[in-house]
């Protein structure tokens, strides 16, 4: 079996299989321009320059896509090394410096400086649908933070919008209706949420390395809620698998 080395964020990691490449491809993770390195190849090269088996699967890279820095090897490994007269002056790295290479693979770079509150807004915009991938522990966490969060913030609106116009009962005094506004509030709350809350549940799930069709566990009584949440709060798969490469577990 063909086994590959990537340089992924400044870390050569790997071994991966043929289908476990593959899946990075499809996650996004690497494209068609990341450099990898599998026994019998001289030095390392761009992916697409190989003999990998699933060329079709990867993305044209980013246009402004830099040449990685220079890496140190790993065990037998070859070093990432600069063409001679090729440093780039923007580059953090000192020409002709090598780096140790890092031992456990890491979040893709949007992920490592997005704080709770940046899972949250990214979930509700550009990840609003993304059924596909992985979610870690930390990325559904901070969604769920903020979403009770704004749960309470659209009841509390609801309410005082409702006790203002004499919808809520008070001593001696029987409500004009029900809570209209309270109730409204809360709907219209569910459903712009459902989809980033289903989404990065089942990303959630898929991060265990599982289907999402698991999800349906929740139509179960009583038992379904408890065992999805249990789901939730197990450790990042520290492998990749179908569904793309581990993040940084929290």
């Amino acid at each position: 079996m063909t086994t590959w080395h990537v340089y992924i964020n400044g870390a050569t990691q790997g071994p991966f299989s043929d289908e476990q490449v593959k899946a990075l491809a499809e996650a996004g993770t690497i494209n068609a321009a990341t450099m990898a390195w599998r026994s019998g190849m001289n030095d390392w090269a761009a992916l697409d320059q190989t003999d990998y088996a699933f060329k079709a699967a990867l993305r044209p890279p980013p246009i402004a896509q830099r040449p990685p820095p220079v890496a140190a090897a790993a065990s037998s490994v070859p070093a990432m090394q600069a063409a001679p007269g090729q440093h780039d002056p923007l580059s953090p790295w000192p020409a002709g410096q090598t780096y140790a290479v890092q031992d456990a693979p890491g979040a893709p770079a949007a992920d490592q400086h997005l704080s709770m509150w940046g899972f949250f807004t990214r979930a509700m915009t550009t990840f609003y649908a993304k059924f596909t991938g992985r979610a870690r522990r930390k990325e559904y966490w901070s969604f769920t933070l903020f979403w009770i969060l704004g749960l309470i913030i659209a009841m509390v609106g609801g309410l005082v919008i409702d006790a203002a116009a004499g919808n809520l009962p008070e001593p001696g005094r029987q409500a004009k209706t029900a809570p209209v506004a309270t109730i409204a509030a809360l709907v219209i709350y569910y459903v712009a949420t459902f989809i980033p809350g289903l989404a990065i549940t089942i990303r959630r799930i898929h991060d265990l390395g599982l289907s999402g069709w698991l999800y349906l566990i929740i139509l179960i009584p009583y038992l379904g809620g408890l065992i999805l949440l249990v789901m939730t709060v197990l450790p990042t798969e520290k492998v990749v698998n179908k569904h793309g490469a581990p993040h940084v577990s929290t």
